[in-house]
């Protein structure tokens, strides 16, 4: 008997299984590649130049990302009072800010960008 056939499954093995039997490899690619293409690349650089900066200020305590006031995931106050939490947190937020710039629209001229709309369809 092989190594990889004699090896225990856990519970789940099966579901996930299941589930990635009935899954398309050509579809999900192709889903992949319709949004894929839809994402602003000209925004890149800039995206990544603010995200990099937004770090550093994390980094060295001079970040003044904060959570909504309302945020129930930031409620406990170890997300205030610990350092690395608080930094952790921050970090969080800048990166899930990342996707939103690419769909809002550009503050310069006030008008809507071209090109993707929100929420992307396939």
């Amino acid at each position: 008997m092989s190594r990889i056939a004699s090896t225990k499954v856990g519970p789940g093995t099966a579901l996930v299984g299941r589930v990635l039997r009935k899954v398309d490899p050509l579809g999900l690619m192709d889903a992949a590649v319709r949004v894929g293409v839809r994402i602003p690349v000209r925004e890149l650089p800039h995206t990544a130049a603010t995200l990099g900066t937004d770090l550093a200020k994390i980094i060295i305590g001079k970040s003044t990302i904060a959570p909504e006031p309302k945020d129930w995931r930031f409620a406990h106050r170890a997300w205030r009072d610990n350092f690395a939490f608080r930094r952790l947190g921050q970090s969080y937020l800048a990166w899930s800010q990342v996707p939103s710039t690419w769909w809002r629209p550009r503050a310069s001229t006030g008008a809507p960008r071209s090109g993707p709309a929100w929420p992307p369809t396939c």
